[in-house]
């Protein structure tokens, strides 16, 4: 290899060595959210609303209460269900920044709603 062509491609690999970062996915966030029996008989939800930082995340349902519960997000097309005293680990997948998405039990649709508010924060602030 000549020393023209080793420039050469030295160039090329600095040129596109930015790019190769660009297209790097974000780690995943995370969130758990747990359902309990309230003393009224109602679930309690804890947390019924949270910040994610990026498109892709995990929210791992705990299920502490004691009948069969969902957990829904329409927009996302996220449909999960949870036997009680059981967990899952949902996939949430291309929440756009600057939404927020509505989650709920789909399988008792009244119980409770809570919001996920999508705000993207670069790699380097994660």
């Amino acid at each position: 290899m000549t020393r023209r062509m080793l420039v050469a491609l030295i160039a090329a690999i600095a040129i596109a060595a930015p790019a190769c970062t660009a297209l790097k996915d974000p780690e995943p966030w995370t969130q758990t959210v747990e359902y309990a029996d309230a003393a009224d008989g109602s679930v309690r939800v804890t947390p019924l609303n949270f910040q994610a930082d990026s498109s892709f995340g995990l929210v791992q349902v705990v299920n502490d209460s004691s009948v069969k519960r969902g957990f829904a997000i329409d927009a996302l097309a996220v449909f999960e269900t949870i036997p009680p005293g059981l967990s899952k680990t949902v996939s949430v997948p291309e929440a756009k920044n600057h939404h927020t998405y509505v989650f709920y039990d789909q399988l008792h649709p009244h119980a409770f709603r809570g919001t996920i508010r999508v705000v993207f924060k670069s790699e380097q602030a994660r």
